[in-house]
């Protein structure tokens, strides 16, 4: 067996196995990615870092953030969530309750655990990939847990294999019945997108509500 087809299972043994909550969510966002025989969706065999990283930066970075009171730090964080524009399962922009309950969760889980450090000028720099300001490919931190191979779609591998799409799951972060993924799909060293998406649980488990774009190369 060759070595590339062999490191995503020592992957899969070395990694923590996902709790069942998220292993549904995880499951809802791989059928949403799909597959097909003609170009094969290459699957990271864990999770990678986590959603809102970015903007739990910017937001660390907003001048004294950490010296307003908790009731001025949650406004703050509504007016940077309240940029992101979540598309539906129609294709239409959310709006009104809907939208509302997002940002809420969203907001809740920014505000959860103390803010990042922002990053230094060379690692602002290094976010943009090449002279056209478009942000760069994620790069992977810490690993999470596995995605074990009875998560995937027809058409989806762990192992990667030439000309296939690369994706990446976040770790999934949940806030009642609403759980959250950031998505990246590579084809190639310039060419890629990044979502973030939305899933609520239901009686028949964990379904895609809403998402919108995070970065394009």
């Amino acid at each position: 067996m060759r070595l590339r087809a062999i490191l995503p299972m020592l992957a899969l043994l070395s990694a923590a196995p996902l709790p069942s909550d998220d292993a549904g969510v995880v499951r809802a966002a791989l059928i949403r990615v799909g597959g097909d025989r003609d170009t094969v969706r290459c699957v990271t065999p864990h999770l990678i870092g986590r959603p809102f990283e970015d903007m739990r930066r910017n937001l660390a970075g907003s001048p004294d953030i950490l010296a307003v009171t908790p009731e001025v730090r949650k406004t703050v964080a509504r007016q940077w969530v309240a940029q992101e524009h979540w598309i539906g399962a129609d294709d239409l922009p959310l709006a009104g309750a809907q939208r509302d309950a997002l940002n809420d969760a969203v907001v809740s889980l920014l505000l959860a655990d103390p803010f990042p450090p922002p990053p230094s000028a060379d690692e602002a720099v290094g976010e943009l990939n090449g002279t056209d300001g478009t942000p760069a490919t994620p790069e992977p931190v810490a690993d999470g847990p596995a995605i074990s191979p009875d998560l995937l779609r027809p058409g989806q591998q762990l192992q990667p294999t030439r000309g296939c799409l690369s994706v990446t799951l976040s770790n999934v972060v949940r806030h009642g019945d609403l759980a959250f993924v950031d998505i990246g799909i590579v084809g190639g060293p310039l060419s890629g997108s990044g979502e973030q998406w939305a899933f609520r649980r239901d009686g028949a488990g964990w379904r895609w509500i809403a998402g919108h774009q995070t970065w394009i190369s």
